[in-house]
């Protein structure tokens, strides 16, 4: 965004990218056919996109149309969809506490399978550390799926 959001802020400034792919796409191919998918629905969140977010936000046509949350978590827990959010861009690391920075980053309770959370890895060496929201009895389907495109 032009211009960023303030260093000092602290609060929610969130925009969904949803990048789009049939299932028999993307199994029989490399990971990173998913992660270019990812990247060109990020890439998309430019500033025409998050000033045309205000505008409509800010127009009324919300309660006009009647439009309603979408991420309800008591209707979306059998949900085929992967939901993934990245806070790779946030500074865990440098979070204060009154000693060192955290020992652990990751997502609350969240009732939704499905979801993928992308934290800084807790070693700080410019890795990441993945969370996925399943139920047990998908555990296996998930690693057999991972390991085949890895």
């Amino acid at each position: 965004m032009r211009p960023s959001v303030p260093r000092e802020y602290f609060g929610n400034v969130v925009l969904w990218a949803f990048p789009r792919s049939d299932v028999g796409e993307l199994v029989p191919r490399l990971v990173g056919h998913a992660a270019e998918l990812i990247y060109r629905a990020v890439a998309s969140m430019d500033d025409a996109y998050f000033c045309s977010f205000m505008d409509f936000a800010s127009s009324g046509a919300v309660v006009v149309e009647g439009l309603v949350p979408t991420a309800d978590s008591e209707q979306a827990v059998v949900c085929l969809d992967l939901e993934m959010d990245a806070w790779l861009g946030i500074n865990f690391h440098g979070l204060d506490f009154g000693g060192s920075g955290p020992f652990r980053v990751m997502p609350t309770y969240y009732p939704m399978e499905g979801s993928l959370f992308l934290v800084p890895s807790t070693l700080g060496d410019g890795s990441m550390e993945a969370s996925v929201a399943l139920f047990h009895n998908h555990l296996e389907e998930f690693k057999r799926i991972c390991h085949k495109i890895a």
